[in-house]
């Protein structure tokens, strides 16, 4: 933010409690869900959006923006990649290890090891 009056700067880190974008969380089940929260997003007038102390304070520029997400109890954060049945045991394992936003599938026959 640039102040016209005293020629000040200010900057402000984005966090959970400062400058919310929308007044609710949004949640994001599917890919329909995905494209509406996009579309949304594009929708939005991000200059009219942030807060300013009084009408003195202009936008000068959006340096960053953080998006939170969080963990719902049973729903896999990602879209699943099909490793091929023919990865070695400890590969995927070792894989499956780290930690990802990309859920790991291995297709053995009929059924699916996660």
């Amino acid at each position: 933010l640039f102040n016209k009056s005293t020629e000040e700067y200010a900057y402000y880190k984005s966090s959970q409690n400062n400058q919310l974008l929308f007044n609710h969380p949004i949640l994001i089940r599917n890919s329909s869900d995905k494209a509406a929260f996009i579309k949304k997003l594009e929708e939005t007038d991000l200059i009219e959006t942030i807060k300013r102390p009084n009408s003195q304070w202009t936008v000068i520029k959006i340096t960053n923006a953080t998006f939170f997400t969080f963990k719902l109890a049973g729903v896999p954060i990602g879209a699943p990649l099909e490793l091929p049945p023919t990865w070695p045991t400890t590969t995927v394992s070792t894989v499956l290890q780290r930690t990802a936003r990309v859920n790991l599938m291995r297709i053995t026959s009929a059924s699916f090891d996660v």
